[in-house]
């Protein structure tokens, strides 16, 4: 027959948190030393004789009536065995411990506590409730601040570099990110990386639960073991196919990582991720940017010393006399690599002798390579473009040459590639290589359409801040002040009504219809973190858009 004992669960906390109550101010405390760092991670009343078949570990047992009883030998080895957090009964009772049974609880490391007998059950949980509230209350307002200080750190740097140890600073956790290769891309001051880590992607096997967000979100990762010491890895997946890893080491034995850190990780996880993607939304910017200025070049047809020194301000690079021009064509699933400029910039990012050697271009689905004639040998075309090309595409390339030009003859070595272009086309053979010369005078023209990009800041904005401003402007609301007022309140529904000077009612129902607006559960860690990225990204491109 089952148990109608009552049971409590939350969040843990320690014996000793609870103890610090005022509730335990006159109590009478029976522990060890190690047993008061026990955690508590429910509470159950004892209100059968039989209660040994309905515990649970980490519990603080609340025994009243029954004490006398089940207080011997066997129940106590069976409390060590559930790995009971505590006991709590009322002064009343402590009669009913014999010296014995008490010797054993200590060396059990089970502390038992006597409240007064004044207090009921009902004030012994609500007291620990309110530790528990507090905690959670205290690291929500850490993590918080922890945002606030993450977000101006990367207002003000470029690059992630240095942020694993201001992650260190901030919370006294070790961090490492590591790119897809497990090279190390930054890392914490306060270990020695080089030597701790010696890994490799082969050893991640087992993925595992790292814990909980302050939302009770898991999160899981890889647990290894190096040198007595234990270190989480936690993948994160980028644009496509590539990927990073967080690594966060500690000196404990324990495979579970605290919420707050979790949910600090988490924020710091979307800050890279939102800073990579810009980063990378940005240099392809620049890549179409580089596209326009070859529109410019093209369109030259005679010397200009002016129009020269401004390309090559444009490009941030000498522009020379002369060069042989070489277009770029895969031989298969053209449309897939070419318009793929994500791959492309990740290609380019990945071989900066494109840009430090030659001019780059992705021009009217085509790439195109200006090579100054100083350095062109067409006996390197092979081990320096093609072949690094379709290793990493993993397929097959055109590469056609034109014969040599100034600069502001481009369009004419353009339209010789082309024609090479088409001829290798129609060519049956395995020749993917040829030049100009080697063709002749024929010249033919293809016309194909530039790929558009979409970019990520604008499916921010349109996700989290649009649907609500759009609405106050039709109703003559005031969706999004109330909130960015609700999460400035660190959701608290009296403090926000009170800054707002509107009723809660009247709070509770515009939260409603801004989460319907969003299709989205406002409390959740994720959308705080994402609403308050897409506002900085709002007020930075948009605050002043009609």
């Amino acid at each position: 027959m089952e148990s109608n004992n009552k049971s409590f669960n939350y969040s843990k906390i320690a014996v000793e948190d609870f103890i610090k109550t005022n509730i335990c101010k006159t109590s009478k405390i029976i522990s060890s030393s190690k047993g008061i760092n026990n955690f508590i991670y429910s509470t159950n009343i004892v209100d059968i004789e039989n209660i040994e078949d309905w515990l649970h570990e980490g519990e603080a047992l609340i025994i009243g009536v029954f004490f006398e009883k089940l207080m011997n030998k066997e129940f106590i080895i069976k409390l060590k065995n559930k790995n009971t957090a505590c006991i709590i009964s009322k002064k009343k009772f402590e009669i009913f411990l014999l010296p014995k049974y008490k010797d054993m609880l200590i060396n059990f490391d089970i502390p038992i506590i006597f409240v007064d007998d004044k207090y009921s059950w009902s004030d012994v949980i609500v007291s620990i409730q309110e530790v528990i509230i507090y905690k959670q209350t205290q690291k929500l307002i850490e993590t918080d601040k922890f945002y606030d200080q993450i977000i101006s750190w990367f207002n003000n740097n470029l690059t992630i570099s240095k942020i694993c140890h201001e992650f260190y600073n901030a919370t006294g956790y070790s961090m490492i990110i590591l790119d897809n290769f497990f090279n190390i891309i930054d890392y914490s001051y306060d270990t020695n990386w080089n030597k701790f880590i010696s890994i490799s992607i082969n050893e991640l096997s087992k993925i595992e639960l790292l814990g909980y967000k302050l939302n009770n979100e898991p999160l899981s990762g890889y647990i290894l073991s190096i040198n007595n010491k234990q270190l989480y890895i936690i993948p994160t997946s980028i644009i496509e196919e590539s990927k990073f890893y967080i690594g966060i080491k500690t000196n404990t034995s324990s495979k579970i990582i605290p919420s707050d850190i979790l949910s600090k990780i988490d924020i710091l996880k979307e800050l890279i991720l939102l800073q990579m993607k810009l980063h990378t939304e940005i240099n392809i910017s620049n890549l179409h940017f580089r596209n326009n200025i070859f529109s410019s070049i093209l369109a030259l047809n005679e010397h200009s010393e002016a129009e020269k020194i401004n390309l090559s301000l444009a490009l941030n690079t000498n522009i020379h006399d002369k060069y042989f021009l070489v277009m770029v064509e895969p031989i298969d699933d053209k449309n897939t690599i070419i318009q793929n400029v994500h791959q492309l910039y990740s290609f380019l990012n990945n071989n900066n002798w494109f840009f430090d050697k030659n001019l780059f271009f992705s021009y009217q689905n085509n790439w195109v390579i200006l090579i100054p004639n100083f350095i062109f040998k067409k006996t390197d075309l092979q081990e320096d473009i093609l072949n690094p090309l379709e290793k990493y595409f993993n397929t097959s390339f055109y590469l056609a040459i034109s014969n040599c030009h100034f600069y502001f003859e481009t369009q004419k070595s353009y339209d010789e590639a082309i024609s090479v272009i088409s001829f290798l086309k129609q060519t049956i053979g395995e020749d993917k290589i040829m030049s100009y010369s080697e063709l002749g005078n024929l010249e033919l023209f293809i016309n194909e359409t530039k790929h558009v990009n979409e970019y990520f800041i604008m499916k921010m904005i349109n996700a989290y801040i649009l649907p609500l401003t759009s609405y106050d402007k039709k109703h003559s609301s005031n969706l999004f002040e109330t909130l960015q007022s609700f999460y400035t309140c660190n959701l608290s529904y009296k403090l926000c009504s009170n800054i707002l000077f509107i009723h809660t009612n009247t709070l509770r129902s515009r939260i409603s219809t801004i989460e319907k607006l969003l299709n989205l559960n406002i409390k959740d860690t994720s959308t705080i973190t994402n609403f308050k990225i897409a506002c900085m990204l709002y007020k930075k491109f948009m605050a002043n858009e009609p």
